[in-house]
């Protein structure tokens, strides 16, 4: 299926004669993203929906993609590793959204650490994809703590799915871009200073 997919979005870029060559390869990784972040998002909430949590599934992970997209972060070597690991968060994190009600203290002193490491290490970027640009990486510094921010003072003033789901998904996010995380995995971290 998937290799159909790409097949057929490699035809169509190429008989569009007026999109320049050296783009080709740049809409085809969209489309493989797009493909990868669709098929993986209705496995996910199948899958909650099946354990009636299919509310905040669709709440993380809207939330999570929103903030993931500027702190950028790790990425599984292999597919099925990501797959395993995506299924694992995003089955067991709408079970805790559900279940367990984030203490309004949590919520007040971790922010505050959730903060200092977004400006600290993020973004994080990897070696297929180094963030070369320093003002993108800017950029997306000062964006991603911004969402932090609105998601801490959001959820000092609210506690409900939203707030818990904000929670957890800025958690995710924090260690999917941790340095410590790309040691554990044995894979370098800010790979643009390589360059």
């Amino acid at each position: 299926m998937y290799k159909r997919y790409i097949n057929l979005i490699t035809k169509i870029i190429n008989n569009i004669k007026f999109i320049p060559t050296k783009y080709h390869i740049m809409i085809k990784r969209f489309f493989m993203i797009l493909y990868y972040t669709i098929t993986k998002l209705l496995v996910i909430l199948l899958i909650n929906y099946c354990l009636k949590s299919l509310k905040e599934a669709f709440t993380i992970t809207i939330i999570f993609m929103l903030i993931r997209g500027f702190a950028q972060g790790i990425h599984a070597k292999k597919n099925w590793i990501c797959w395993i690991i995506t299924l694992l968060v995003f089955g067991i994190t709408p079970q805790l959204i559900k279940y367990y009600d984030i203490n309004n203290y949590l919520v007040i002193f971790l922010y505050p650490v959730f903060i200092i490491n977004f400006l600290l290490f993020a973004p994080n970027d990897t070696v297929k994809n180094p963030l070369k640009n320093t003002c993108t990486r800017i950029i997306l510094k000062i964006v991603g703590c911004l969402i932090v921010i609105n998601y801490y003072i959001y959820s000092i003033n609210h506690l409900n799915i939203i707030s818990d789901a904000m929670f957890y998904a800025t958690l995710i996010t924090l260690v999917s871009f941790h340095p410590l995380t790309y040691k554990l995995f044995k894979q370098p971290s800010y790979n643009y200073r390589y360059l």
